[in-house]
């Protein structure tokens, strides 16, 4: 059994990896392709030791990895602090997106002023480490207001429907659909925790690894 899920992973990131390389690559802005001139540029409290160090330590800018590392958050089988600092790692790279880049070449969300504003308050968090879950087994964190500004960040299911579609159908293949659907029936809060994230780094490009690529040089 854990034979064909390491098969089927290996085959989705690799048929996510073929799709990425033909659409090529871009950034979303607003409608109209450009970023916002209250955001553009926006300097967070970026902590790039903290992004070499998850991403890097667990590997993440190999394809199968990121595959292999969302199935397990939706096994809950991953270090919290881990999860709360790839999630910051995300929010931050894309709030600080340089400007340009076709919206549709890209899969990111829409830079509309209200998402912005949303990420701009998780990013507040300190030690580069947004509080989603907790030790042990990915519980949900204690910061009820961080939850909600979290869940805010998912595609709505009408105007977005594609893309809601989308992050269910990957969490569906990913953690299988009748896994999938017990879940959903006992409705514990750390799979609805848990599945709330996911989708979240789904949506904002972890999986293609763009959201991981940081906009800012490393020091050589």
């Amino acid at each position: 059994m854990m034979a064909f899920r390491n098969l089927l992973l290996l085959l989705l990131s690799l048929l996510s990896q073929l799709i990425h390389q033909a659409r090529g690559f871009g950034i979303v802005h607003d409608a109209a392709g450009r970023s916002s001139p209250s955001f553009a540029r926006i300097q967070t409290q970026r902590n790039l030791a903290t992004e070499t160090t998850v991403v890097e330590r667990l590997d993440l800018t190999d394809n199968f990895n990121r595959w292999k590392y969302m199935q397990n958050l939706l096994d809950e089988e991953l270090e919290a602090q881990d999860v709360n600092q790839i999630l910051f790692v995300l929010l931050d790279n894309y709030m600080n997106a340089p400007s340009g880049g076709d919206p549709a070449d890209s899969s990111a969300p829409e830079r509309t002023v209200e998402l912005l504003e949303i990420i701009e308050g998780l990013l507040q968090y300190e030690r580069s480490s947004i509080p989603a879950v907790k030790d042990p087994d990915c519980q949900p964190g204690d910061d009820e207001q961080a939850l909600i500004e979290i869940e805010k960040l998912l595609p709505d299911p009408v105007e977005k429907e594609d893309a809601a579609k989308g992050a269910w159908d990957t969490v569906s293949e990913l953690h299988g659909r009748t896994s999938l659907a017990y879940n959903e029936r006992e409705g514990r809060p750390a799979w609805n925790v848990v599945c709330m994230v996911a989708r979240v780094m789904i949506y904002f490009e972890f999986l293609t690894g763009d959201g991981l690529v940081s906009s800012v040089p490393k020091a050589n």
